[in-house]
């Protein structure tokens, strides 16, 4: 069976589940190399992709964010952090 975690089950200031540092890790990773099509393909490439987003509605914002940056400057994050151990809430520039 697949291990899950509830919100209810975690401390506001959980470490990160492995599962989503990787993931968190290889969406930083992604974005900083401009690796769009990667990107793109995040449900096969990315590890623990249906893990972290079980549907897409998200993670498709950061598609509109990444469309509206500058052509050919790859995204940076600006801001990590994770809650509860298991909502990532890092945040990227486009520009």
């Amino acid at each position: 069976g697949r291990a899950t975690a509830l919100l209810r089950d975690l401390a506001a200031d959980a470490p990160a589940l492995p599962q989503v540092a990787a993931f968190a890790e290889w969406l930083a990773g992604t974005i900083e190399a401009g690796r769009t099509d990667e990107l793109l393909a995040y449900r096969e490439r990315a590890p623990h992709a249906a893990w972290n987003h079980p549907t897409d509605e998200h993670f498709l914002p950061l598609f509109v964010a990444a469309g509206a940056g500058t052509p050919g400057v790859p995204g940076r994050r600006l801001h990590r952090s994770v809650g509860y151990g298991m909502l990532a809430m890092d945040a990227y520039a486009f520009a």
